[in-house]
């Protein structure tokens, strides 16, 4: 059962990790977008219960994991002066009871531990914030007119809708990162026209509010992908 539902969450994963792989580039082309996954296996074929939320009773409810196509929403991620060789793409895609997230991003700083009183450089903060803009502003402390992170329901930090997972630079990969998540906290109409940051600290989903994550190293716009390209 667990085996069944580990080769669909890896499939969802590689699926995901192919379309992102494809699509950094500065546009999204929907050539690059392979069909929706499929549901799985006939119920009950995983072993275990099936059920409604998990017709192949594989202990992972099928739905989430299925990527849908094109995505709905999509951020393109651009460095700002305190890390100008980013880029990348947040893309946002419809799923059963929330949305499925992918990141793909290239140019991330090499990870360096903490040492002494400086706080250690990734993996990166990375969160949804209020306000669809990124001006730099000051390019000492660049993207701040983006706001604070976005949390429509006051909710402490580590639990806003937006906070995600940490990024993980690759630095023999010329600072590579691409992961996909799903979360149930949105849908992707409820963010567009809002922003996705990347920090160079870690978030410790404990400071509040913001998990003392620090500087805004990259920015971007979330629009409906349909407006992407045009």
């Amino acid at each position: 059962m667990v085996l069944r539902g580990s080769r669909i969450l890896r499939a969802a994963l590689l699926v995901a990790a192919v379309i992102l792989l494809g699509a950094l580039g500065r546009e999204v082309l929907p050539s690059v977008f392979p069909p929706a996954l499929p549901s799985g296996p006939e119920p009950g074929a995983g072993g275990g219960p099936a059920s409604p939320a998990d017709p192949a009773g594989t202990g992972f409810a099928a739905g989430p994991l299925r990527i849908e196509t094109p995505p709905a929403a999509v951020a393109i991620l651009e460095g700002g002066p305190l890390a100008p060789e980013i880029q990348g793409q947040v893309l946002f895609f419809e799923s059963n009871g929330g949305a499925t997230v992918a990141v793909g991003i290239r140019g991330l700083p090499p990870y360096r531990p903490a040492e002494g009183d400086q706080d250690p450089v990734g993996p990166h903060g990375f969160h949804i914030h209020e306000f669809g803009t990124c001006e730099v502003g000051d390019p000492q402390d660049p993207f701040l007119a983006a706001g604070g992170h976005w949390n429509p329901e006051g909710k402490p930090h580590g639990d806003h809708p937006g906070d995600f997972p940490v990024i993980f630079s690759n630095p023999d990969g010329g600072g590579v990162s691409v992961m996909t998540f799903f979360t149930d906290e949105f849908r992707p109409a409820d963010v567009v026209g809002r922003s996705v940051i990347v920090h160079l600290h870690p978030d410790d989903y404990r400071t509040q509010p913001a998990g003392a994550s620090g500087p805004r190293l990259a920015c971007g716009v979330i629009e409906p992908a349909s407006g992407q390209g045009q």
